[in-house]
């Protein structure tokens, strides 16, 4: 589970450079309504904009909750080298923060794989990196 968790994360600025139809094939296979939309939803307003992602997430996943087909995961992320940037000239547009606790539902689906379906961020600063 917390594979695909960090799949999902280390995937998300190389998407952004695929054509459309790959990017939603590939994260398909990372995420599920409603994260896929919203997902796809940040990848359309970057391509009008002429931006893609840059860096990576850091990541620290801990599953706090399983339930049937449905895990909580609980993550202090650094995110403080991850953004949006121009794609023409790399100028970067968004920075990330350091310490902030994402809160993620995943679903296992009928062929056993396990993909994110809701991320919802506390305020920055809200957890401690060690």
């Amino acid at each position: 589970m917390l594979d695909q968790y960090r799949r999902f994360f280390s995937s998300l600025t190389p998407l952004s450079t695929m054509p459309y139809e790959a990017r939603y094939a590939a994260m398909q296979k990372l995420a599920v309504d409603p994260e896929l939309t919203q997902v796809m939803g940040g990848y359309a307003a970057a391509d009008q904009a002429g931006q893609v992602l840059y860096g990576e997430p850091v990541v620290r996943p801990e599953v706090t909750k399983v339930d049937g087909p449905v895990a909580t995961v609980a993550d202090c992320q650094d995110t403080s080298a991850h953004g949006r940037q121009v794609e023409a000239t790399g100028e970067k547009v968004t920075v990330g923060r350091k310490g902030d606790l994402a809160t993620v539902t995943m679903q296992q689906g009928p062929d056993d794989v396990w993909r994110i379906a809701t991320i919802s961020y506390a305020p920055a600063g809200s957890c401690v990196l060690s």
